[in-house]
């Protein structure tokens, strides 16, 4: 199915940018035609210059159903939460598109790994080894998925859950 492009209709801050690519759990979220959903743990974002667009960076043998999904659909959900302060935001794409992982995309990876292992480390009762092993990966195995920034939303539970970034 061919997706018509739209245009972007957010840019993110400088402060969503570190917040989304620092400390967080990733969450990516997509459903195929028929609204089954998928959900994988996403282990990386990268943002475009202009702050318009996003990638991220899946395990993509975990991710084979949310990739199917965006391949048939163009549409994604991805929500990024800190566990330490449950701040969370959560943005979407309906341009979404899987695309070759970039050689810096596995520094990207790495970086985040190590930063939100980092962050659960004093929060819950796993050594860093046994969190490791959650976010393992293989370089031969990640994909990307990129989308242009169509909608944003407050999600840290509270009463401005919900309301528009």
């Amino acid at each position: 199915m061919t997706v018509s492009a739209q245009p972007a209709a957010i840019q993110l801050s400088e402060e969503l940018v570190s917040f989304v690519q620092g400390r967080v759990s990733i969450l990516v979220a997509s459903c195929d035609p028929g609204l089954l959903t998928s959900v994988v743990f996403g282990l990386g974002c990268r943002v475009a210059p202009d702050r318009r667009r996003m990638t991220i960076l899946l395990p993509g043998a975990q991710a084979a159903a949310c990739i199917a999904d965006v391949r048939a659909t163009g549409r994604v959900a991805v929500n990024f939460g800190l566990p330490s302060t449950n701040r969370c935001v959560q943005f979407k794409g309906v341009d979404a598109v899987v695309e070759p992982v970039k050689p810096f995309d596995l520094a990207c990876v790495e970086q985040h790994s190590h930063a939100f292992t980092d962050e659960l480390l004093p929060l819950r009762e796993m050594t860093r080894e046994v969190l490791e092993t959650i976010l393992q990966y293989t370089p031969e195995d990640l994909v990307a998925i990129s989308f242009a920034l169509s909608e944003g939303f407050v999600q840290t539970p509270g009463p401005g859950a919900g309301a528009r970034l």
